[in-house]
């Protein structure tokens, strides 16, 4: 079992709890120093809920989450989780290498969008960021199927900020290709993105998240992950 379905191993419990490495917490639960909801346990395999009390020398025990922020630069042909039908690496896949248990996207792609995601095992941050009011700033480059005005994007633009929506900014960066948009946000997520524009009957053929929280693609080919520094898992933190 592992940490995805709330089960761990005694000496994994253990060890995350900075009782020692996975080898000497298994001395320690042969000794029978170990207790699961006070009956003593000697197999250091034993598979614990977090749910159920651990104690060492009587002393509860509690294991240290060790938060893990990625960043990943995802293709149009990548799922969130992974899928038999789809030959392409899962997000998970592309995260396998920074932790060994699951990580979940913050800003909610689907397999459509495209670009820049953050995953983590950060739940609380997850669900701060579920919301619509955090101030998170990002920037997509929008392919609709049609060409469209840009007396379309001010009635659009006009209609969501009476709404409530932060729209920052949105028109073509390229004049002579009207099915090209750029857009940035403050607040939202992929799916706000697609909500927005099938209100005003606008068709979406990708979306591609270029900016997300101060973070680029810079050196970050499609495909590709990597963790955040120090200073942006801060900002993406403390300033959401």
């Amino acid at each position: 079992m592992s940490e995805d379905s709330g089960v761990l191993r005694l000496n994994k419990y253990l060890s995350q709890a900075g009782c020692g490495t996975r080898k000497e917490t298994v001395e320690l639960i042969k000794k029978g120093l170990v207790t699961v909801n006070d009956a003593v346990v000697k197999e250091p395999f034993y598979e614990v809920k977090l749910t159920d009390v651990i104690k060492l020398r009587n002393k509860v025990i509690v294991p240290k989450v060790s938060y893990v922020y990625a960043l990943i630069n995802k293709s149009q042909r990548s799922s969130v989780f992974a899928d038999e039908k789809n030959n392409a690496p899962s997000l998970q896949d592309l995260t396998k290498k920074w932790h060994d248990s699951s990580l979940q996207p913050i800003n909610h792609p689907t397999e459509q969008c495209c670009g820049l995601v953050v995953m983590t095992n950060d739940t609380q941050l997850i669900s701060k960021l579920k919301t619509s009011g955090h101030k998170i700033k990002s920037v997509y480059e929008i392919t609709l199927d049609t060409d469209t005005e840009q007396e379309v994007l001010h009635k659009l633009i006009t209609q969501t900020q009476e709404q409530g929506l932060r729209v920052l900014g949105l028109g073509f960066p390229d004049a002579s290709q009207k099915t090209i948009l750029g857009l940035e946000l403050m607040g939202g997520s992929f799916a706000d993105v697609y909500a927005l524009f099938q209100r005003h009957d606008l068709k979406i053929n990708k979306v591609d998240c270029t900016f997300y929280g101060g973070l680029t693609k810079k050196d970050l080919k499609r495909g590709w992950s990597r963790l955040l520094t120090e200073k942006e898992e801060v900002f993406i933190k403390h300033f959401s």
